[in-house]
């Protein structure tokens, strides 16, 4: 059900468009464990959607989701967690890498 509500408040369907309440949504599954729900805070915060922009959290919650993928997902997972670091970038959420499983 969560999954429905995230996507009508962000598309707007049947509701006015929130990417706000998208996103508290999104982190009330991705608190409940919900690797899917982890990996769409990653973009919200990456992407400053629904959120003010956050290196850092999204780094954690990529952190979080890929810690529950299998070895398989790992790389792409990791790959969609692309915080756009430069190998000289000094952000906290560049300096270290997100562990593998």
């Amino acid at each position: 059900m969560t999954a429905f509500v995230v996507r009508f408040y962000h598309t707007g369907e049947g509701v006015p468009q929130d990417d706000a309440e998208s996103v508290r949504w999104l982190r009330s599954a991705a608190e409940q464990g919900r690797a899917d729900a982890q990996h769409d805070l990653v973009e919200s915060f990456r992407d400053g959607n629904g959120v003010p922009q956050d290196y850092v959290q999204a780094h954690m919650w990529c952190s979080f989701s890929v810690s529950q993928g299998s070895e398989a997902e790992w790389a792409n997972i990791a790959k969609n967690c692309d915080l756009n670091c430069a190998a000289d970038d000094t952000r906290p959420a560049c300096r270290s890498s997100a562990p593998r499983p």
